[in-house]
């Protein structure tokens, strides 16, 4: 039971801890570089991970989060993360300790999928069409940024899932040691 209750207190402590961090740089950097997005990142690595439930789970953390702090509508942002985590999950099948490939291009694609969405839902929907100037300013900028950040994280994500969800029997039948 303890073991539960420290998984769920790491989980929300690690999407609180990317959420400030993604509101302080966005406030302060927002002019000079593009933000990451740290809570897509938390919600793929996850998903990718741990499955298609934990990341759905997640993401929707993440997404009501970010909905309750900055969306002009409730369930937006948790949609949207919600899905970029399922879709990930549904990848745990491919997921290898040593490649980092396979999440480098689900985060630059779930990031793709996220922007385009809120163009639709935010951009279009209100008849601004100006899609070459979102993509070259806003949307590619922030592939770029989130995947590399990505790949600076992804073996402290990689060694919290090991401590964190391995059993002992897993560990020792592991072939990746």
């Amino acid at each position: 039971m303890k073991k539960k209750i420290l998984k769920v207190v790491v989980i929300i402590a690690i999407i609180l801890a990317a959420f400030i961090i993604q509101s302080v740089w966005s406030k302060q950097n927002s002019n000079i570089v593009p933000t990451p997005n740290l809570l897509l990142i938390v919600a793929c690595i996850f998903g990718f991970m741990r499955g298609s439930n934990f990341g759905c789970v997640v993401g929707l953390c993440c997404g009501l989060l970010y909905d309750f702090a900055y969306g002009d509508i409730v369930g937006l942002y948790a949609f949207l993360y919600m899905i970029c985590g399922f879709f990930s999950g549904t990848m745990k099948r491919l997921f290898y300790s040593e490649n980092v490939l396979m999440p480098l291009f689900l985060v630059f694609t779930n990031d793709f999928i996220y922007n385009l969405a809120v163009y639709i839902f935010r951009f279009l929907l209100r008849n601004k069409q100006d899609f070459p100037y979102y993509f070259g300013k806003i949307i590619f900028p922030e592939m770029i940024i989130t995947t590399f950040i990505m790949f600076l994280t992804f073996k402290l994500f990689y060694i919290l899932n090991e401590k964190l969800y391995m059993t002992e029997e897993e560990r020792s039948l592991s072939f990746d040691k």
